[in-house]
């Protein structure tokens, strides 16, 4: 598995997203696949949060996926992605509008700045940046 982006379109989301990350955290934060890992576990979480999913049913299925075997990345960000359009669809939001709406977010020097800060606190807090704890930004 790759570390980091290669040969990809400059235009892309995929590659404006890597950008951005590159310039908010720097290479070693964002090329820290359990990093990015956690922090796409807890935006997974809030969002099954918002579509009613307990916090009995997360556990629930945090045993389920870690009592089989790892998958294939590839194949598992093609699920994740089937997966939210099917969400996005069922809710009536374009999931491309949404991704481009919070890229120009947080490309914003005052949100970078407060991204920033928090992942400064998760560092100082012991957390290492990978899980998010209980700091406050």
């Amino acid at each position: 598995m790759s570390t980091h982006a290669t040969n990809l379109d400059l235009t892309s989301f995929q590659t404006r997203v890597y950008q951005w990350a590159l310039a908010c955290f720097g290479f070693n934060h964002v090329t820290n696949i359990r990093e990015r890992g956690c922090r796409f576990v807890e935006e997974a979480l809030e969002l099954g949060q918002i579509c009613s999913v307990s916090r009995e049913d997360a556990h629930a299925l945090v045993e389920y996926v870690y009592d089989r075997p790892a998958g294939h990345v590839k194949q598992e960000i093609g699920g994740v992605q089937v997966t939210l359009a099917c969400i996005a669809a069922v809710v009536g939001i374009s999931m491309e509008d949404a991704g481009e709406q919070e890229l120009a977010r947080v490309l914003q020097p005052e949100v970078m700045a407060i991204v920033r800060a928090k992942q400064a606190q998760k560092a100082k807090a012991g957390f290492g940046g990978a899980l998010p704890g209980k700091v406050d930004p």
